[in-house]
């Protein structure tokens, strides 16, 4: 899955996010789904084994709004593929 306009997000309580707006017609699965890597600009590749999904549907007739949680400890390195 390609994330458009990708945002990672920190917060204080141990939980990480990562958003974006994916093609409308992306299949997701839900609730749940594991992260086998990701690269985002100016980050290091990582993984993360089990995320939850959040599925927005927006205005778009192109895209809908994403966004991935999951606690920090869950995110490791991922190798280059």
């Amino acid at each position: 899955m390609e994330f458009h306009l990708p945002h990672l997000t920190t917060h204080d309580d141990g939980y990480e996010e990562l958003s974006g707006y994916v093609a409308i017609d992306t299949n997701m699965p839900w609730p749940r789904l594991a992260i086998t890597h990701a690269a985002l600009h100016g980050r290091e590749r990582f993984a993360v084994d089990e995320a939850s999904i959040d599925i927005s549907y927006t205005g778009s007739r192109s895209h809908k709004f994403v966004q991935l949680a999951w606690l920090e400890n869950r995110r490791h390195s991922a190798a280059r593929s």
